[in-house]
This record gives structure tokens, C-alpha cells and sequence, in this order.
């Protein structure tokens, strides 16, 4: 999720993480401040242009992969 995808309203998905944690389920939301909607992992690996490329937004799959393992543990 970034501050200026143009698709999905990060406000929308701030609401949604409040909502979850309204609820009492877990969740974790990482904002990034630039990049288009559907970047994937961002990385080299899964982009189709220079444009997906985005170093920061990247590093979702390593906070989630960390996320997802302490909710395995708990």
C-alpha cells in the first residue's frame, strides 16, 4: 500500500487495520509513500518494468514473512 496508488484509497485501508483492531484480530498495515497500484513484490524478480521497481515498497514481503511467523508462533 502506498500514499499515492491510485486505486485502492489508502484511507480505506487505514480504516480497515482500525477496524480489525477494533476486533481484537491481529493485523499489520506498512504505509509507503510512493508507487503505483499492483507492484507486486516490487522487486526485479516479479517486475515487468524499471517503473515496478520500488526498493522500499520490496520490503513487504520480508515485514509480512516476519508478521506471518509470529502469528505461526504465538
Amino acid at each position: 500500500m502506498t500514499l499515492t496508488d491510485k486505486i485502492v484509497n489508502p484511507i480505506s485501508t487505514m480504516e480497515y487495520i482500525k477496524a480489525l483492531h477494533q476486533a481484537g484480530i491481529s493485523g499489520e498495515l506498512h504505509l509507503f509513500e510512493t508507487g503505483q497500484h499492483g507492484l507486486a513484490r516490487a522487486d526485479n524478480f516479479a517486475s515487468k518494468s524499471e517503473i515496478e521497481i520500488n526498493k522500499d515498497v520490496a520490503q513487504w514481503v520480508s515485514l509480512a514473512t516476519t508478521w506471518i511467523k509470529k502469528q505461526i508462533t504465538k
